[in-house]
């Protein structure tokens, strides 16, 4: 891994996106993020489209890549998450080890002392636990204002899975969602808690906030983690 700073660009549409990572006063991860400038929410294509890109140098944390999801009919519930929006995936597991997750049911328990507060797996909704290809079992709050019958803009998702595929499962992703419609506003700083575990499957430095800003100088978008606390792990 290089320097901080920007990580690995791509394109979306006619736009730019890429990682980027910078340092709080202590040296460490203060925002691990990505930016994505305005012309690409002018161009993005009517098809689905997912990119991978590389973090920059993170010291002290275990991120290892971003998957930028753009989702033109949203994803289920449609409900609920029916509205053209991106899924923005911090992963914690390794990009081949992701890459290989296939379809299924999980059937592993996630410890108490590593799930977010207030989040519940799928089945706690009436709803199976469905590992998505590619990624894992997705966590959610149904707090958050979206099962709340307030229009979705902007969330954050947890994921989960088995990477050893024993009975344990752990957290292997942090996942903020938001908006075309929400960024078409240029949010100036708008920031919101993370609920986090006790403990984490590898001790660390972890988010404690994300934060969703467009910045007029550079006419792009910004989505990060901020906010990083230590936690213990369980090795």
């Amino acid at each position: 891994m290089g320097r901080f700073g920007l990580g690995e660009m791509g394109t979306l549409g006619g736009g730019r996106v890429a990682t980027f990572a910078l340092p709080d006063r202590h040296g460490r991860t203060g925002a691990l993020g990505v930016f994505i400038t305005a012309d690409t929410l002018e161009t993005l294509p009517e098809e689905p489209q997912m990119l991978h890109l590389h973090f920059p140098r993170t010291p002290g944390t275990n991120f290892t890549y971003l998957g930028l999801d753009w989702t033109p009919m949203g994803h289920q519930p449609v409900e609920i998450y029916g509205l053209p929006h991106f899924d923005i995936h911090f992963y914690l597991m390794e990009e081949d080890d992701v890459e290989a997750i296939g379809p299924g049911v999980a059937e592993y328990t996630i410890p108490d002392a590593q799930m977010p507060p207030g989040y519940v797996t799928a089945d706690a909704l009436g709803a199976p636990r469905e590992i998505v290809p590619g990624m894992g079992e997705h966590l959610v709050s149904p707090m958050a204002r979206e099962f709340q019958g307030e229009r979705f803009t902007h969330t954050l998702v947890w994921g989960a899975y088995n990477p050893d595929g024993g009975d344990e499962g752990e957290l292997t992703f942090v996942e903020p969602m938001v908006t075309t419609e929400y960024l078409e506003g240029k949010p100036r700083d708008v920031r919101a808690p993370i609920s986090t575990p006790e403990e984490f499957a590898a001790s660390g430095y972890y988010p404690t906030e994300y934060a969703i800003r467009y910045l007029d100088t550079v006419d792009a978008y910004l989505v990060t983690l901020e906010s990083f606390e230590w936690f213990p792990g369980v090795e």
